[in-house]
């Protein structure tokens, strides 16, 4: 549904007193249930991101740089039966995307943001107001937040009225800081979901509505429990190239695409100059050097035996092989100085030249020897 179609049939609405509110709460529905979006079979499977996130989330966990929640994600996923999700999204939790309730770690004397809850808008997008402290004062008896993470506030009449941020604004190095221990915070640890989207599912009337029903405590003093916030089924898609994904999926020549998942995990090729635009989906991840002139030595290392692809096959094992962002971002390189890996790059390159020969040479061989044996079966046949 495009704008147009949407304010030829929902228009009308946003005459109505608080209208254009309700039709705000309505766009919120749309998008977060595929109705905003073009419906095509063609599209990434969600399912594969997940995969690769969940990838992500055991790395995390290993290194304890995730903080668990045993007894919710225990839970069963409980998919609501009145939502027609597209067939290329699927339900998901944001416990199981991201992190409930991160925690921070910095020195006491760095300076950090201070968000109270009159920080966070209630109107769309607004802009967080923090002020500058040091973390030593904030950092005990707060809930922690960073630039990235998306906050909802959980105690009435906050939550219903819409009070709910991605943090963007922290005006500090490092982006961190803390606030009202009234919210609730979301932190991805995957570039695959954006902080802006989980936004549009917390200002839903689907997440709301129940959310409301779900409130505990005394009038005035009701809040959003973290079950409900951190296991509410939510709908998940792959964001198309257009979007704000699509700035890290579209291809530049000297590029180095690598495959991270399915049976051709750990291959990797060198992007060419291109005369049309080109994106690479979730299951490949994408080396962008911060000089290019080193891409084809390092293709090189990265496609030896001995040299990256020796280093990688450490992580490919088991049923569904796979690799993460940190794996690949920890392949050791050996780089000359530009006057020898000139001369190395001169000599892989003849190299490579004789190999193709040779297959070639063998190839045909090869047929020409099945063709003869073929030819000799035949006659005795015969």
């Amino acid at each position: 549904m495009d704008a147009q179609q949407f304010l030829a049939e929902f228009g009308h609405i946003a005459n109505a007193p608080n209208g254009i509110a309700q039709v705000r709460k309505m766009i919120y529905q749309l998008a977060i249930t595929g109705m905003l979006t073009a419906r095509s079979e063609r599209a990434e499977d969600a399912r594969a991101l997940l995969a690769n996130i969940e990838v992500a989330r055991q790395e995390l966990i290993r290194k304890k740089k995730y903080k668990r929640m045993p007894k919710l994600e225990s839970e069963p996923l409980r998919a609501p039966s009145g939502v027609v999700l597209p067939l290329n999204w699927c339900w998901t939790r944001l416990l199981d995307v991201g992190e409930i309730s991160p925690r921070n770690e910095a020195d006491d004397d760095e300076w950090a943001a201070f968000v109270p809850m009159s920080g966070i808008p209630q109107m769309h997008r607004g802009s967080v107001v923090s002020d500058t402290i040091k973390w030593r004062d904030i950092k005990k008896g707060y809930t922690h937040v960073a630039n990235g993470d998306v906050v909802l506030a959980k105690i009435t009449p906050c939550f219903e009225n819409g009070k709910a941020a991605v943090i963007s604004d922290l005006k500090i190095a490092s982006g961190l800081g803390a606030g009202t221990t009234e919210l609730h915070v979301f932190r991805p640890f995957h570039e695959g979901i954006l902080s802006a989207y989980v936004y549009l599912f917390l200002r839903s009337p689907y997440f709301v509505i129940d959310g409301e029903k779900n409130m505990t405590g005394t009038a005035g003093q009701k809040r959003l429990p973290t079950d409900y916030f951190a296991t509410r089924a939510f709908p998940f898609y792959v964001t198309l190239p257009a979007m704000a994904e699509g700035k890290r999926t579209l291809v530049r020549q000297g590029d180095l695409p690598l495959t991270i998942t399915g049976e051709n995990v750990g291959k990797c090729a060198r992007v060419p100059a291109l005369d049309f635009k080109a994106y690479v989906s979730q299951h490949v991840s994408l080396i962008r050097l911060r000089d290019s002139s080193l891409a084809e030595f390092i293709h090189f290392w990265m496609i030896n035996s001995y040299g990256g692809r020796n280093f990688l096959a450490r992580y490919i094992y088991g049923d569904k092989p796979g690799l993460n962002l940190a794996q690949v971002g920890s392949v050791l390189i050996p780089v000359p100085p530009e006057s020898v890996r000139s001369e190395i790059l001169e000599r892989l390159r003849q190299y490579q030249i004789l190999c193709d020969r040779l297959a070639i040479k063998t190839d045909s061989e090869r047929q020409m020897a099945t063709m003869l044996a073929t030819a000799a079966t035949l006659a005795f046949v015969k």
